[in-house]
């Protein structure tokens, strides 16, 4: 069976999207994403925009429905790195299905165009999701 996934970097005017997709994320992971949940339910729309000012968000989609995500800073970091990644999510319900895949495939081919040539990986320390080389 195949899978049609749609990848795309958010502009600002998609808060509301990206809103609700890390809501979605809180829930299901609180630990992983800095942020709170009853805080950001609660934000108005310049506090959404606001997101957008340092990093950028790409979103993998489904059958319509966005199931990951990743934020990107462009910033200079640690063995040279040109952008940092973090915030990386996907819906229990899709892991398996390539999303994450292909939203670094999206990100591999937009480098040169965005300054992604160097890709920093940001992990919080309490993040225990990695094991013996295997996501999790």
């Amino acid at each position: 069976m195949t899978t049609n996934i749609v990848v795309a970097e958010l502009s600002a005017d998609e808060g509301a999207r990206l809103g609700d997709l890390r809501l979605e994320a809180l829930a299901d992971s609180p630990a992983l994403l800095a942020g709170e949940s009853d805080e950001e339910r609660n934000f108005a729309e310049d506090q959404r925009r606001q997101s957008f000012n340092k990093p950028s968000y790409v979103v993998a989609t489904i059958d319509g429905k966005d199931v990951a995500m990743i934020n990107i800073e462009n910033l200079v970091g640690d063995f040279g790195a040109t952008c940092w990644l973090g915030g990386l999510w996907s819906n229990p319900d899709y892991r398996g299905s390539g999303v994450i895949r292909a939203i670094f495939n999206y990100m591999d081919s937009a480098a040169s165009k965005r300054g992604w040539t160097v890709q920093g990986l940001g992990v919080m320390e309490s993040n225990c999701g990695l094991r013996k080389g295997r996501l999790h």
